[in-house]
């Protein structure tokens, strides 16, 4: 992959793919928006996305949806060389720092103004 799109990433449990808009997103998948992180300078931009609103359907939470969707963000923001950036609203902040933090997100902002999470690409490690 060349270039992470920006867009809706989506997970039913079984199948994660790409959508340009939220209208196209079915009330039982687990979404997240991928879009440009204006909160970067200019030029770092292109190798910069923000992560906004993962949300899971309320009858759909607790079974590793939300992880997995963003497992598979992850994967693809690495094959394209992009840092990830987001930031924990305050509602369920634990649950989401904890979930953030398993996947390779780093805190490199915790104070009254924000909490500001960055997972910069990660490269696989070759087997000999």
């Amino acid at each position: 992959m060349d270039n992470m799109k920006f867009g809706y990433r989506c997970f039913d449990g079984s199948l994660y793919s790409y959508r340009g808009s939220k209208d196209e997103i079915r009330a039982t998948e687990c979404s997240v928006l991928i879009r440009n992180c204006t909160a970067v300078p200019r030029d770092m931009q292109p190798m910069v996305r923000e992560v906004h609103n993962l949300l899971t359907p309320v009858g759909e939470r607790r079974m590793g949806k939300a992880r997995s969707l963003m497992k598979s963000v992850c994967a693809e923001a690495d094959a394209s060389n992009i840092s990830l950036l987001l930031l924990v609203s305050e509602d369920g902040r634990d649950k989401l720092v904890e979930l953030y933090s398993s996947i390779g997100f780093e805190t490199v902002q915790n104070d009254d103004n924000a909490y500001v999470m960055i997972r910069n690409p990660q490269v696989a490690e070759a087997v000999a």
